[in-house]
């Protein structure tokens, strides 16, 4: 994803160049887990719970969007393009990062959960 957003201008992804804000503070006793079995574990969890809690997809209030094409060049993957100035989400390709969302600056994408 950094690489992706690198080539498109979209924030430094070299961590030396960044203004970090806040302290980091070393968690004592804190051992990431190194089998196997934990790492898939813990994918096959995320990925079961981010299926239940999180099944919603942008959507845009093409009524009221004015056509300024943000949502579809913060797209890291693509998944917008812009049909006479009117944006149209591809839903197989969108990965759900939201961005289109956060960065639309008319306000007019929407989160709805898909049924």
């Amino acid at each position: 994803m950094l690489k992706v957003a690198s080539q498109r201008k979209l924030g430094e992804i070299d961590v030396s160049k960044m203004n970090i804000l806040g302290e980091l503070n070393e968690i004592k006793g804190f051992k990431m887990p190194s089998t196997f079995i934990c790492q898939v574990a813990g994918k096959l969890v995320n990925n079961r719970i981010s299926g239940i809690f999180f099944q919603y997809k942008p959507a845009i209030k093409k009524d009221k969007c004015k056509g300024c094409g943000v949502c579809a060049e913060s797209c890291p993957v693509n998944a917008i393009t812009m049909i006479d100035r009117i944006p149209v989400i591809n839903r197989k390709i969108c990965i759900r990062c939201y961005c289109c969302q956060e960065l639309c600056p008319s306000d007019v994408i929407e989160l709805k959960r898909l049924t």
